[in-house]
């Protein structure tokens, strides 16, 4: 509640509500689906087509099984273990979820893209692999093996994405010659990661960082 009353309150810098159910079943299929399974550099191709496919005003059908099939299974994981410390990191995730996804910053249908607004999804995405990973250690039988394998593609995936980054994530400005030039000059803006943003930083933090 506090976070989404925030975000009500900082509407004018950038925030907006159009976020509808079918949207963020979207989102999550994009962010923490496709890009668990295909890895990011693959997953930003058919995510891009998805979210084409959706601006155009067509509703697809997968984004709704798949993420169904998800969070169905990760429930039934949850009973089957009879941990209630694994069913309360489930609803924390799913809050999690649905407070920062709704707060994010621009149109949200653009969150579609994997590569637009990553940094959302590494929190939930790290709360959802905790819950398969409990799962995997305390349920027995087929769940088990589920959850294990799905723990094991997503190493094997994240290992790929690994050796693989985008080339506008895996290169960027030095740092310490930007801090040397805004020494020189404190109006100077410091470039910073990714390409092509900014930071520009009061004069008195340069009196601040000499002391």
């Amino acid at each position: 509640m506090l976070q989404v009353s925030l975000v009500l309150l900082q509407l004018r810098v950038g925030r907006e509500l159009d976020f509808t159910p079918y949207l963020l079943v979207c989102i999550i299929y994009s962010k923490h689906i496709l890009a668990a399974i295909y890895g990011r550099l693959h997953a930003d191709e058919l995510s891009r087509d998805l979210l084409h496919y959706i601006d155009g005003g067509h509703v697809a059908f997968v984004p709704l099984v798949a993420v169904a099939m998800l969070f169905g299974f990760l429930a039934w994981g949850v009973l089957a273990s009879k941990r209630s410390d694994l069913a309360w990191l489930l609803a924390f995730a799913i809050v999690l979820i649905l407070g920062t996804y709704f707060g994010a910053f621009g149109k949200k249908i653009n969150l579609i893209h994997t590569s637009t607004g990553a940094r959302y999804a590494v929190a939930p995405g790290i709360l959802l692999a905790l819950v398969a990973f409990g799962i995997a250690r305390t349920a027995a039988g087929y769940t088990r093996a589920a959850a294990t394998a799905m723990l094991a593609w997503l190493l094997v995936a994240g290992a790929w994405a690994y050796f693989r980054p985008d080339p506008q994530a895996a290169h960027g400005p030095d740092w310490r010659s930007e801090v040397q030039a805004w020494r020189h000059d404190p109006s100077a803006p410091l470039q910073v990661w990714p390409r092509g943003w900014a930071m520009h930083l009061p004069r008195t933090a340069r009196r601040e960082a000499a002391l």
